[in-house]
């Protein structure tokens, strides 16, 4: 699996770096990078950030210029995909199995009060688009408890148009420029407050080895692995 994913960055850099795109190594796939030179041996998948600006340009490219072999997962693609960020994976497997995720990074307010809000809202949204979208009976197959909780949660998001999430999520990608912000965030993160970073982290980039080849880091990857982990180099049980 680490293998295909590593082969799906490498076509990735290929391209980011033909059509001068900037991206980086983001959360696990960059603490890899840093502490084992390569993918954390446990690790399933891949994780990349871009500004919210180029991820739209970065996807037209790739379903253009990739390889065949691969393909973008994304709401602009395909109406049945169930997440916000795009994806890639092969044209041949399911990506909940296997896949690349490309994270949008955005602006967020300067008040710090707006932006925890900003953070909880768009977790909603999130999760809502995901609920409305999320076919229970191959993503919770054999998880009947989680089938249960989701099948519940559609019923309850029943009111809601899909197309709330959809358009509410794209007016909070262009709502505060990442040029004007001092603060970013992945506006498709897991991680709560964690996700909000100063845009300094990430405005710098260096090359680090991981599984033999070099690919963006952001160069303060110690400021930002330590917000996101805390003491990171050391594994967890």
């Amino acid at each position: 699996m680490q293998q295909e994913q590593k082969n799906m960055l490498l076509e990735i850099d290929r391209i980011c770096s033909k059509y001068d795109i900037n991206y980086s190594l983001a959360y696990g796939t960059l603490l890899g990078a840093v502490r084992h030179n390569g993918y954390i041996p446990w690790d399933t998948d891949t994780d990349i950030i871009i500004s919210a600006d180029d991820y739209k340009i970065l996807c037209n490219k790739l379903v253009k210029h990739m390889d065949k072999k691969y393909v973008v997962h994304s709401i602009d693609y395909d109406d049945s995909y169930e997440f916000l960020m795009p994806r890639i994976g092969l044209s041949n497997v399911p990506h909940k199995w296997m896949h690349l995720d490309i994270f949008p990074m955005v602006g967020v307010p300067d008040n710090k009060v707006m932006q925890k809000l900003f953070i909880v809202i768009a977790y909603l949204i999130k999760k809502g688009y995901f609920i409305k979208k999320v076919n229970t009976k191959i993503n919770y197959k054999n998880q009947p408890r989680k089938k249960w909780i989701a099948n519940l949660a559609k019923v309850v998001l029943l009111p809601i148009p899909t197309k709330f999430f959809y358009n509410s999520f794209q007016k909070m990608k262009t709502k505060y420029p990442m040029k004007h912000s001092e603060t970013i965030c992945n506006i498709c993160g897991s991680y709560g407050r964690r996700e909000l970073l100063p845009k300094s982290y990430l405005e710098d980039q260096i090359k680090q080895e991981f599984e033999g080849s070099c690919f963006p880091t952001p160069k303060a990857w110690d400021d930002y692995l330590t917000q996101m982990y805390g003491d990171y180099m050391t594994p967890r049980k």
